[in-house]
């Protein structure tokens, strides 16, 4: 009986521990989001679920807009925002820390597709599901920046 006890004592402590330690690696101020592992910063603005733009229009976006008193921003890679995907939920699959998400749409990545440069992977937020997609059609935005 005191071996389950204690196993049962562990398991808690372990799931604490791991809890914390997640909630350590994100920072969330001013419509922004710090993830501490990749030492980046996202943006979670009211945009990022509202407009929708060719890549070419979101690469120019993020380029050109001032967050949280920081330049420097521009579509993250794939990697990037496969990192913010909760695999366990749907609709939105995505990480409870961020306040703004289209769940039912597509976000731009930094990374073309390597047969074809006119075509960029998009990740989408509904299950975390990942595509290639003309460069012409629109998706959502969600900026990022290296912490320097």
């Amino acid at each position: 009986m005191k071996k389950y006890i204690l196993i049962i004592v562990i398991f808690s402590l372990t799931l604490s521990i791991a809890k914390g330690l997640r909630n350590k690696r994100w920072i969330e101020a001013n419509h922004v989001v710090r993830d501490r592992v990749l030492n980046i910063t996202w943006q979670d603005t009211r945009i990022v679920r509202l407009r929708q733009r060719t890549w070419k229009d979101a690469d120019k976006y993020c380029k050109r807009i001032r967050l949280a008193k920081k330049t420097n921003w521009r579509l993250p890679t794939m990697y990037e925002l496969l990192t913010i995907i909760d695999y366990k939920k749907n609709n939105p699959a995505m990480i409870d820390i961020f306040e703004y998400v289209q769940s039912k749409g597509y976000y731009w990545t930094s990374d073309n597709i390597v047969t074809d440069k006119n075509y960029a992977w998009y990740v989408s937020f509904n299950k975390g599901n990942t595509y290639g997609f003309s460069k012409d059609k629109k998706a959502y935005i969600r900026c990022v920046r290296d912490n320097k």
